[in-house]
């Protein structure tokens, strides 16, 4: 396989429809770039491998990767196109917007970029407008709780979402972090919420 065939860009990683197995697999071992970067070519490559290989995708990406980090990148990478990504924002930026609707995540990293939020501003700017029912932020605020909301409303689709894979017990496990990381990021009294959402897991 030519390397022209393959398109690395600051923001994703374009791959032919045409890819074995293994040549995908073997891409994913020679994956470089700086830290934002490869963090958009892993996702590409991990959600490539998903949609292509599913039954053999969960051995090789433990050979490879964790399991659970590469599986969020792969989540953010289907949700957040190539065309939408911002090369001046983090990867984390795209995550706070890759629940959102197509036309919403450009307006929102666009108004990132405009405002030079940090990804804790975005997010609270996307709750507390959520909350006021609004398009689009009106003002300054301290969202804490529509920021939590917010979070866990997008924690509890990720949750949802595990169940079309076959391998459960990675499934298991990213769930598991999910909540873990809702712990670490909001605190016990908020997480009630999205376990009660994803108690059908168990």
């Amino acid at each position: 396989m030519s390397a022209a065939t393959i398109e690395r860009a600051p923001v994703g990683l374009i791959l032919p429809d045409e890819l074995t197995f293994n040549e995908w697999k073997t891409i994913g071992e020679d994956l470089e770039g700086d830290h934002n970067a490869l963090m958009w070519q892993r996702a590409d490559w991990a959600a490539y491998g998903e949609r292509r290989y599913r039954r053999d995708y969960g051995p090789a990406l433990e050979q490879l990767y964790s399991r659970q980090g590469i599986y969020d990148l792969a989540s953010v990478a289907r949700r957040v196109d190539i065309s939408r990504r911002r090369e001046d924002l983090s990867f984390s930026h795209h995550r706070e917007v890759a629940s959102l609707d197509p036309e919403l995540q450009s307006v929102w990293l666009d108004d990132a970029l405009r405002h030079g939020w940090t990804v804790h501003e975005l997010r609270a700017q996307i709750a507390a407008t959520k909350a006021a029912g609004q398009r689009k932020p009106q003002g300054e605020v301290e969202p804490r709780e529509e920021a939590a909301r917010s979070r866990l409303d997008y924690i509890a689709s990720e949750i949802a979402a595990l169940v079309d894979l076959e391998d459960k017990e990675a499934a298991h496990a990213r769930a598991d972090l999910l909540v873990l990381e809702a712990l670490r990021e909001l605190g016990a009294d908020h997480v009630a919420d999205a376990f009660e959402r994803g108690r059908w897991w168990r």
